[in-house]
């Protein structure tokens, strides 16, 4: 294990504050790790082995300043979490996808944080910046857009989600309660690796969230959201590639 994990991990995220199990501290380093530390697969597409490890995740993530997917970041957020005194459970989840279809049980990794919040620093693009409560039946406002968390049935919830008031919800992901072991996650980890069916196979991600707004690179396009002000580049090469990497993400490949 890294000596002095925890330190290392809240300078990673820029946190300078207080750390203790409240959710004033809870919601600080929410949104300080989507700023601070990409969503992306990456390593998917350069063939390199994922790893669930606490160690080998603080090597790629807080060490060599990368990011990872739902599986990685999650994970080791709630061992962050954790660390510092929260009640963290990992749970699974079905994400929506096209046309109405729903993943499997393992599909996506997010967190329950002391039996009252859900927490998920690894949904791309339609993250929510700070925790939401998991009592609140109502549209719960985020900086990120608008979130509403419906009990399909007891104990089973669904997770909407619109960037505008205007807009109807849509459904992201269905999920229970039910804690799970990380080695659950490991086969659906792998089918998204390897699979030429996956999401993350077909598609080369790197997105994370800013103060004004979103930057995302997908496949060959990058695309910097700020307000309601859009910037698209089509990139053209992989040294235009590696220059927006390192300088919208930090990371050098």
């Amino acid at each position: 294990m890294i000596d002095n994990w925890q330190t290392m991990y809240l300078e990673r995220i820029k946190h300078t504050g207080n750390f203790d199990p409240s959710f004033d501290s809870l919601q600080a380093v929410h949104q300080a790790h989507l700023f601070s530390v990409p969503f992306e697969d990456l390593d998917i597409h350069l063939d390199v082995p994922l790893s669930l490890t606490l160690n080998d995740l603080l090597e790629k993530v807080v060490v060599s300043h990368r990011g990872g997917f739902c599986y990685e970041l999650n994970h080791l957020f709630g061992q962050l979490l954790q660390s510092f005194g929260f009640e963290v459970s990992f749970i699974a989840a079905q994400v929506h996808g096209e046309a109405g279809a729903v993943g499997d049980y393992f599909d996506h990794m997010a967190l329950v944080v002391n039996q009252t919040w859900l927490a998920d620093v690894g949904f791309g693009g339609s993250s929510f910046l700070k925790p939401l409560s998991l009592e609140d039946r109502n549209i719960q406002p985020d900086a990120a857009g608008f979130y509403q968390i419906r009990e399909l049935a007891p104990g089973k919830f669904q997770l909407m989600m619109s960037p505008k008031i205007s807009e109807s919800l849509k459904p992201l992901y269905n999920f229970d309660l039910l804690p799970q072991e990380i080695a659950a996650f490991q086969a659906q980890c792998i089918w998204k690796q390897i699979h030429e069916e996956s999401h993350f196979r077909k598609n080369k991600i790197c997105t994370m969230a800013t103060e004004r707004g979103r930057d995302s690179l997908l496949n060959q396009t990058f695309t910097r959201r700020m307000g309601d002000d859009k910037k698209i580049i089509e990139i053209t090469d992989k040294v235009e590639e590696k220059k927006i990497l390192r300088k919208y993400f930090n990371i050098t490949i």
